[in-house]
């Protein structure tokens, strides 16, 4: 079994379109040149083309960069699924930073472990997490970690919103990360104590979704597909197989939030002419009501 998953290792890195670029992030430049036109990530009542999305990106990235953050910084962010979860972690690769993704409804016991073991440069959330976060620096006064907090809905006392940062230019560069370079840090599930860190690298995400884009979708560019993510980000897997993958594939992301309804998620889904979805078995159980009452196509 490891010879032949070795095997089929070797065979990804030998395609010549699929080399590691040297970020992450650049899967997105490489498909805003080839597709600029194509939409590249779409949310309920807003779409982006792949140049939008890189011009969105790249303007984040300048704010950050503008606000300090910097190669190897870690950057915790705590929000559902959303347009700015995709922009935050793109930009956060392009700075050669490192995300640190945590549950919306994270506790403040576990934020704590998160914030004294990652010690984030900046933090961003939504204002409903600041609560939680309040109460996390309660137990790691002792530390000196002061984060910058930047809220993502709306402002809030002591905050920065993201509407604040300075996005009057766009970083035109990503910054050349080897392959084991750390990308994002990912903790397990809370089951006996807290969960632990696990360093996921530029490659190996890079290599995970283009692995799986290269047997979901068609490689000449004849067709996009419409690939509807329903998986938490803050997952290894929704992140990685809904995210990732539909970018390494030059195809169309419609990112939901899972916490819509199931005949919210058929009516978006239609509405944007989605061809494949990417779920967890609860919540195709949701959408099946809904689609069967669809009438039969003729």
């Amino acid at each position: 079994m490891d010879i032949a998953l070795q095997a089929d290792f070797e065979l990804v890195l030998q395609k010549d379109s699929f080399q590691f670029p040297g970020n992450l992030g650049a899967l997105l430049d490489h498909f805003a040149d080839l597709y600029p036109n194509r939409n590249g990530i779409v949310v309920p009542d807003e779409v982006l083309s792949f140049q939008e999305y890189r011009d969105r990106v790249s303007r984040l990235a300048h704010g950050l960069q503008k606000l300090g953050l910097q190669r190897n910084d870690r950057l915790l962010l705590i929000s559902p699924n959303t347009l700015s979860y995709a922009l935050i972690a793109l930009a956060v690769f392009r700075l050669g930073a490192v995300l640190v993704p945590a549950n919306p409804r994270i506790g403040h016991y576990e934020l704590a472990h998160f914030l004294s073991e990652t010690r984030p440069k900046v933090v961003m959330c939504e204002s409903s997490a600041i609560p939680s976060l309040n109460k996390a620096y309660e137990f790691i006064r002792e530390t000196s970690i002061s984060p910058r907090i930047i809220t993502l809905d709306e402002k809030a006392a002591s905050t920065t919103f993201i509407g604040e940062l300075d996005l009057s230019a766009a970083s035109s560069t990503s910054e050349v990360m080897e392959p084991d370079d750390s990308a994002m840090i990912v903790y397990t599930a809370t089951i006996d104590g807290y969960g632990l860190g696990a360093e996921l690298t530029h490659a190996s995400l890079f290599y995970d979704a283009v692995s799986v884009a290269d047997e979901a979708f068609k490689d000449d560019g004849s067709e996009c597909e419409v690939v509807t993510c329903i998986l938490p980000l803050f997952h290894t897997y929704g992140f990685t197989t809904g995210f990732l993958t539909p970018l390494a594939g030059g195809m169309t992301c419609l990112l939901l939030n899972t916490a819509m309804g199931g005949r919210k998620i058929v009516g978006t889904m239609e509405a944007y002419g989605a061809t494949q979805v990417f779920t967890v078995p609860a919540i195709y159980f949701s959408i099946m009501k809904p689609l069967s009452e669809k009438p039969a196509a003729q």
